[in-house]
């Protein structure tokens, strides 16, 4: 199956530089990377370009003009020609097994939805105040349901999450005219035609 990594990232190259790194780590390494810079982003594609001219499949596209998230994540999802879809924010730090771990679940299951885990790293809190949110988030991520989720449970965030294409285009992609819960939007409109959203911690 052809995977393609799509990475949304606005005016700055410093996340994206961090994520292309982790990505160079992945046990497996057949996939396409397309880092989707929000609006115009020329100076960013210049400095990852140089910084990344020995990585392979490395995609950098400028939309040219402000589309928001959901707009971007669109617009990353069109460069792109795999037939999964992984999203990955550009501040997620991806561990070694998760594209490997995405792609063995879609092969069994082709209406699935797989999300992750949005945790933070532990060894980069500095303040109480971060070290709290990680707890809270902790605690709010260990109360999710792991069978598949309804109305109810839904739990769907665009930071880490995997669809296949032929599902995505079905489902129109995000719903570009949202400012917030474009993720959201997608896991009920997903529900409602009968594709199954998962969580795996």
């Amino acid at each position: 199956m052809e995977i393609s990594v799509i990475i949304p990232t606005y005016r700055s190259a410093t996340k994206a530089k961090k994520i292309l790194k982790y990505l160079e780590d992945q046990t497996v390494q057949d996939f396409e990377i397309i880092l989707s810079i929000d609006g115009k982003g020329e100076q960013i594609k210049v400095e990852l370009e140089k910084q990344n001219r020995n990585l392979r499949d490395v995609k950098i596209v400028c939309s040219g003009k402000s589309l928001g998230r959901g707009g971007n994540r669109n617009y990353g999802v069109r460069q792109s020609k795999g037939q999964l879809l992984i999203f990955l924010d550009d501040d997620m730090q991806p561990m070694p097994d998760v594209i490997s771990r995405f792609s063995q679940e879609h092969l069994k299951n082709e209406k699935l939805i797989l999300v992750g885990a949005q945790m933070e790293n532990e060894k980069e809190l500095k303040t109480e105040v971060e070290k709290f949110k990680s707890h809270l988030s902790k605690k709010w991520l260990s109360q999710i349901t792991l069978e598949p989720m309804d109305r109810e449970t839904l739990f769907l965030t665009g930071a880490i999450f995997s669809i296949t294409r032929k599902n995505f285009e079905a489902l129109g992609g995000f719903d570009d005219s949202l400012s917030d819960c474009e993720d959201k939007d997608l896991g009920y409109r997903a529900l409602d035609q009968g594709l199954e959203v998962r969580f795996d911690p």
